[in-house]
């Protein structure tokens, strides 16, 4: 049949969860879910889904290096009419 379990895990910190399954026959199955974060914050959401975050800081890395770039052209060529 269908069996459901329930699982408790501490909210806003990441858990390592371990699913681990043996049927009848003795065939032995095991999963590991690693870095699962339970919460219902969205920043804390946002920083555990790593990929996300860190492309997130480095988008925002590469798009401040080139407003910067504009802003110094800008001003250089400024210079060079006067």
């Amino acid at each position: 049949g269908d069996n459901t379990y329930q699982v408790v895990v501490d909210a806003g910190s990441a858990q390592t969860l371990q699913v681990y399954a043996k049927d009848k026959a003795g065939n032995e199955s095991t999963y590991d879910i690693v870095d699962l974060t339970v919460s219902t914050n969205p920043f804390v959401r946002f920083y555990a889904n790593k990929p996300l975050f860190w492309g997130s800081v480095a988008g925002v890395v590469v798009l401040t290096g080139f407003v910067l770039f504009l802003v110094l052209w800008k001003r250089r060529k400024k210079e060079e009419q006067e």
